[in-house]
């Protein structure tokens, strides 16, 4: 389920990204290979925790680092960088 609804985000996110980005933005930034790769670690995870029983703490904490990872790195002030990195 988290999985899902972290894909589901991210799918919505880069839409209103494209949608908003292009006509006020000044540079360029690739984030579909960072999305892309959370996406793929969350799958993956799904099949590695399966048989754990605190599966669902470890997907809280991925998601956590999911959600702050993207923040991170495209920070573009001292103050986001650190508050991000405060995770």
């Amino acid at each position: 389920m988290t999985t899902t609804c972290v894909s589901f985000s991210s799918i919505l996110s880069l839409i209103a990204f494209y949608e908003v980005a292009p006509g006020a933005s000044a540079c360029y930034l690739r984030i579909a290979p960072w999305i892309s790769s959370e996406i793929l670690v969350h799958l993956y995870s799904i099949s590695y925790m399966s048989e754990d029983p605190h599966s669902p703490r470890f997907m809280c904490y991925l998601s956590i680092l999911t959600f702050f990872m993207p923040m991170l790195v495209t920070g573009d002030n001292s103050l986001q960088l650190f508050l991000d990195g405060r995770e």
